[in-house]
């Protein structure tokens, strides 16, 4: 089952249009207005913010700063405050005055791209037939100030933020199929029941597990490098060396400073100077195919069910 709730303005366009401003996102807006989709029965629902600025944006074009943050806060804050505090923090008029530029942005037209909504809405079925579990969730698609590609927050709301997804030859369909099969991973494990959650071993273990589910969910299609998004260099450097990367997180595991924690997750920092970045989805990566040699393919729905450091502990991993 498949709902949608309409933006509030007529799909024909207003006589009160002006003639500048973004008429082909504005059309495409027009062509399909849902700002709110649902898929199984309410359990993927996904809001398109990003309609409700393209249309502020469009429709203000011709206006002042002041009108323009006065219909994004009307129509864009108001609504979702609680994505926005939560992604963004606080200040969103401010962000909007002084880095938000829609239309100049390189990356405006991602949205229209490909269907986010179904895809998220696909990888969430399949997930299901592979666990049995439901990943349900509340997906939030928007022009954002860039912090993450896709990724969820706190409270477990998910987002696609379309300013950070790279444009022209840098937006892979294809790539962004397998983020998205990544993501539904973590929805499936969930937050609440965590021990260990905010520490250098949940991220570690975590974006690891997600990683070795995408390659199951491409029905290991995908080389290593490819699951992880490196090149083979770094996939072959990676494991080199594996030992010594391992011996310096094995002291952090603890650690919840998110200067740390960056240096394991984020895609410009790095453990190593001379290694990949995010060499945490590495070290999970190898730890949750440890667990699967030693527990067999009928435990995979461990790496959904097992706290982080139990995961760590029955894999037996030791490089």
């Amino acid at each position: 089952m498949v709902g949608a709730v309409l933006l509030g303005w007529a799909c024909g366009r207003s006589p009160h249009v002006p003639p500048e401003g973004l008429p082909e996102l504005f059309e495409a807006v027009e062509a399909k207005p849902a700002l709110y989709e649902t898929a199984m029965d309410g359990c993927v629902q996904v809001h398109n913010v990003w309609k409700a600025q393209v249309r502020a944006v469009h429709l203000t074009a011709r206006g002042a700063v002041a009108d323009r943050v006065e219909m994004l806060r009307d129509s864009v804050y108001t609504p979702y405050s609680d994505f926005w505090d939560g992604y963004l923090g606080p200040g969103f008029d401010g962000w909007v005055r002084r880095r938000f530029d829609l239309a100049g942005h390189p990356a405006r037209t991602n949205p229209t791209r490909t269907d986010f909504f179904r895809m998220i809405a696909d990888a969430t079925a399949r997930s299901e037939e592979i666990t049995g579990l439901r990943g349900c969730a509340e997906w939030y698609l928007v022009y954002g100030p860039g912090y993450a590609n896709m990724g969820g927050l706190s409270d477990g709301r998910m987002l696609v933020d379309f300013f950070a997804l790279g444009y022209g030859d840098d937006f892979d369909t294809e790539d962004m199929r397998r983020v998205v099969s990544h993501e539904v991973a973590h929805v499936l494990r969930g937050y609440a029941s965590e021990p260990d959650a905010w520490t250098v071993l949940n991220v570690i273990v975590t974006e690891g597990m997600a990683d070795y589910f995408k390659r199951v969910y491409w029905r290991y299609e995908l080389s290593d490098a490819e699951v992880l998004g490196y090149s083979q260099s770094e996939w072959d450097w990676a494991v080199a060396h594996e030992s010594e990367l391992w011996r310096i997180a094995r002291e952090q595991l603890e650690e919840t400073s998110s200067a740390i924690i960056d240096q394991y997750q984020r895609s410009d920092r790095r453990l190593h100077p001379e290694g990949p970045p995010r060499v945490g989805y590495f070290l999970g990566y190898r730890i949750s195919e440890a667990y699967m040699a030693r527990h067999g393919p009928d435990a995979l729905i461990d790496l959904f069910r097992l706290s982080a450091r139990k995961i760590l502990d029955d894999s037996g991993y030791s490089p």
